[in-house]
Formats: structure tokens, sequence, C-alpha cells
């Protein structure tokens, strides 16, 4: 079955460190347990990939991303040596489902050490592997 769900607003951060905050009014949106079980274990991911970039633990992003090629996964840990602060909103359009693949597109607007960036559009592709959702690939435009 295919489907696609808006869900709430996520904050959450990427690939160069984050402060997480909520940005979204309480009650916005389908509350957690209203939502299907792929959707609700999508979102569970793209919240770990959060605190995995968060609390700079690049063995918690692996396991989200196993795929990881060893020079991202070179630029990852240079980048969370050189980034004093960033703050990254992220707010998640829509989830799209369906069977043992998801997308899931976000909007983000990032400050980094104290400056705006500009707003980014970034998709997540996911697979799902025996022990659950990880990301396939990721990309992002402005």
């Amino acid at each position: 079955m295919r489907h696609r769900l808006p869900l709430l607003p996520l904050l959450s951060a990427l690939l160069l460190g984050a402060t997480l905050a909520s940005s979204a009014p309480a009650g916005e949106g389908p509350a957690a347990s209203d939502l299907p079980a792929p959707d609700l274990a999508v979102r569970n991911l793209i919240s770990s990939y959060g605190r995995a970039v968060e609390t700079r633990d690049v063995e918690l992003f692996r396991s989200l991303m196993p795929g990881i090629s060893i020079g991202a996964e070179r630029r990852l840990r240079e980048s969370f040596g050189t980034i004093q602060s960033q703050r990254i909103g992220m707010t998640i359009d829509f989830i799209d489902v369906g069977g043992k693949t998801a997308t899931v597109c976000v909007s983000r607007a990032d400050t980094i050490d104290g400056r705006r960036m500009k707003p980014v559009q970034q998709v997540f592709h996911l697979v799902l592997l025996d022990d659950g959702w990880r990301i396939h690939s990721l990309s992002a435009s402005r």
C-alpha cells in the first residue's frame, strides 16, 4: 500500500550538527498514536538522525545510514569539528511509503554559527531492512 501523510513540523538536525528546538504549536497535526506504523517508524528514523548529528555521534549516524562512504564519513567528522553551533529547523513536508522504500521530503532553515543560511529542500531516500528503516541516500536543493 502506498500513501502520503503530512506530518507535524519536526525539528531535527542534519549533516553538520545542531541544537534541536520546537517550532510547531502543540496539538497541531496528527498525534503519534494516530500515524500508520510505517510513517511513525520513518518519523522516528528522522528524529534519530537529528539526534546523531546534534550529539555528534558518528556511530549512531553510521547505524542509521550504513552505506555512508568513507569520504562522506570523513567530511561529517570534519564538519563536527569546525562548526561551533548549528540550529536546523526541519519541517517534514510529506512521507511517501511504498513497500520497502520511502521518500521523506523536508524543508530546512539552518543557522550556522549565528548566521542564517538560505532555505533548503532535502529529500531522504529510505529502505526497509530486517532491523528497520535506514537512510539509503540524501539530496538537497536550494
